[in-house]
């Protein structure tokens, strides 16, 4: 059939390019594929992400980390990390299972950024998400792509006094966190 011809044209042109490249099996043992493009991006994001964590450019003062800390009922685990997010270098991630407070462990981070001078702004990938975290953790935020696009355009881009919040960040496509 006309179907199958084309789609099997498309294979073939598709497994012939350059572009791509096999990864691997997976568990199945059936062929994985990429990029080179998404290769591409992804050693740039490791290569992006190796220079800015050498940074410690947005460090609290620990009479702010303090302050904080007393005005909230924190865990031993959440305070340990606070002090992680708001100390060392410049990415961090903050992983736990659902109910464990990390929204109320970030809304401490955001006050304590901003005791700092810093503006935190958090991005989701859907609108309900981005919510969730606003009223959560207190973070003004929005859909990552709001944020891109805005970005696009010139206009709101960040600057040295922004923190940056990625909600549920290993959902996030490559594309996306590559702009991000």
């Amino acid at each position: 059939t006309f179907e199958k011809e084309q789609f099997d044209r498309a294979k073939f042109k598709m497994m012939n390019t350059t572009e791509l490249v096999r990864i691997g099996l997976d568990e199945r043992g059936e062929q994985l594929f990429t990029t080179q493009t998404m290769i591409d991006q992804e050693e740039e994001m490791i290569r992006q992400a190796g220079k800015v964590n050498k940074d410690s450019k947005h460090l609290i003062r620990e009479d702010i980390f303090k302050q904080t800390i007393a005005n909230y009922t924190l865990d031993p685990e959440q305070e340990m990390a606070v002090r992680r997010i708001v100390g060392g270098s410049d990415i961090k991630v903050l992983m736990g299972a659902a109910g464990t407070g990390k929204s109320y462990t970030l809304a401490a981070v955001r006050e304590a950024y901003e005791a700092e001078g810093f503006s935190v702004q958090g991005m989701a990938l859907s609108g309900i998400a981005a919510e969730n975290l606003e009223k959560s953790s207190g973070i003004q935020s929005e859909t990552i792509y709001s944020k891109l696009s805005r970005w696009e355009q010139g206009k709101d881009l960040p600057t040295a006094k922004d923190i940056l919040v990625v909600d549920e960040a290993g959902f996030v496509g490559t594309r996306q966190m590559h702009q991000i």
